[in-house]
This record gives structure tokens, C-alpha cells and sequence, in this order.
């Protein structure tokens, strides 16, 4: 006898004779959560539902990665905070209060995430009719702080690759000069992917809970082809020498 268990509120135990037919019912009850068949009542804790959206909603919605910072986000900030209120109880004044604790410790970028994660989480539970309207919509976020972007000039650029020419990195940080690639998408890059005077990004290498993934790049538009300059494709035909 096999026994699972789900997060839907109150915990419950699932039984069947095998491992299979367990993982079974456990999927199942997780869709039907996410088709608001199932939900935990009045009684369920914002802590319980958040616990429940990242487990059956946002992990089949979002990468790992993505999903991992939304977890990061719940655990550290949103479940501490808010957990212990009832989710039909939830009001824009406790959203707000958490904000402005918030905003003490945090950049306007990390408030704003925050605030983001939790919108989406309450968004599912009023689609699914668990409480009647998202009570995050009548919170603003901070605004974002624009910041100045510094460039190097031409000949700053042109110093710097020379100056890294005998460096072990140095066809890496010179495709990263002269592509915009992604650390990602660089890390993750293949000779077979590089054709001599153009390269494909094609995957990307990303770091989920502490181990390392290929995935696909971060949007479609990201799997694209890309000129080589010539000092891309020198420094490119230097590392397969040196791997040689």
C-alpha cells in the first residue's frame, strides 16, 4: 500500500496499492486544483494556498528557474508575512502594510517582485472563484528606479579586447562583446551550433537548486542567428586550437 499526500489547505493522504496508481490520484486531484474543482474552503491559510499555487499552477506556467525565485519569494517574505491570515479574509491594507515593511529592506525592484508573485498567485484564486476579486489590484508598487547605462566607447572596447587576447576567457568575453548574448545562452553555446561566420543560439545553460540545466532559450525570439565579427571568429578559431 502506496500513500501521497497534497497541500490543499488541510493536508490530505492519498492511498493505492502501487507507487503508480498513487501518483496517479495525486495528479489528478493537482488538476483538478488548477481547474478550481477542488479548493481548500474558508478556513485555508493564504500560507496553504500559496504553498498549493506553486506546487499544481506555477510550476506547470513558468521555468524552473522563474519557479525557484517564486518559491524564494514565498518562503522568505509572503508566507512569514501573510501566511497566517484566512485567504477569503485578505485585504489591500495588508498587502499594503507588507509593501511598506518591505520597502525597508528591499530595493523598488525586489518590492515590486513581490508584489508580482503575489498578484499572480491571487489572480488563479479569483479566476477559480475562491475569493471574489484580487485584493492585490488596489496595492501600486513602487516605481521603478531608472537607472543610467553605462557603455564603453569604441576605442575603450577595442582596448579592452586587446587586452584580453591571451586571456583563457578571452573568446568568451569577446562573443559577449560582440553578440549581446546572454551568460546563459554563451555558457551554454556548442561548436555545432557555430558554422564559421555565424553562430545559432539554440539552448542556454541555467542554474536550478544548485545544479546545473540546458533549457531552451528564455523567450522564442531568443533562438536566433548571429553574425560573426572577425575578431569573434579569430578569437573563436584560437579556442579550438587551444581545446585541441
Amino acid at each position: 500500500m502506496s500513500r501521497g499526500r497534497v497541500g490543499t489547505g488541510r493536508q490530505r493522504s492519498l492511498y493505492a496499492p502501487s507507487r503508480r496508481e498513487v501518483q496517479a490520484k495525486l495528479h489528478a486531484v493537482r488538476h483538478a486544483i488548477v481547474e478550481g474543482k477542488l479548493i481548500g474552503g474558508p478556513h485555508e491559510t493564504v500560507g496553504q494556498f500559496l504553498e498549493c499555487w506553486l506546487d499544481a499552477v506555477a510550476s506547470q506556467r513558468v521555468r524552473p528557474r522563474t519557479l525557484e525565485r517564486y518559491q524564494g519569494v514565498v518562503n522568505k517574505h509572503l508566507a512569514p508575512e501573510l501566511g497566517h491570515l484566512p485567504l477569503p479574509k485578505l485585504t489591500p491594507q495588508h498587502i499594503e502594510r507588507l509593501s511598506v515593511a518591505k520597502r525597508g529592506d528591499l530595493s523598488p525592484a525586489g518590492v515590486r517582485y513581490i508584489h508580482q508573485v503575489l498578484h499572480a498567485a491571487l489572480a488563479h484564486a479569483a479566476r477559480m472563484r475562491m475569493i471574489p476579486y484580487n485584493p492585490a489590484d488596489g496595492v501600486a508598487p513602487p516605481r521603478p528606479v531608472q537607472q543610467e547605462v553605462l557603455y564603453l566607447a569604441p576605442d575603450e572596447a577595442r582596448r579592452f579586447l586587446t587586452l584580453i587576447e591571451d586571456e583563457p576567457l578571452g573568446p568568451l568575453y569577446t562573443l559577449a562583446m560582440t553578440t549581446g548574448m546572454r551568460l546563459g545562452e554563451l555558457l551554454g553555446l556548442r561548436w555545432q551550433a557555430i558554422s564559421g561566420t555565424d553562430l545559432e543560439v539554440r539552448v542556454a545553460l541555467i542554474r536550478v537548486g544548485g545544479s546545473w540545466s540546458v533549457s531552451a532559450p528564455k523567450t522564442p525570439k531568443s533562438r536566433r542567428r548571429i553574425a560573426l565579427s572577425t575578431t569573434a571568429q579569430k578569437e573563436l578559431k584560437r579556442q579550438r586550437r587551444l581545446q585541441a
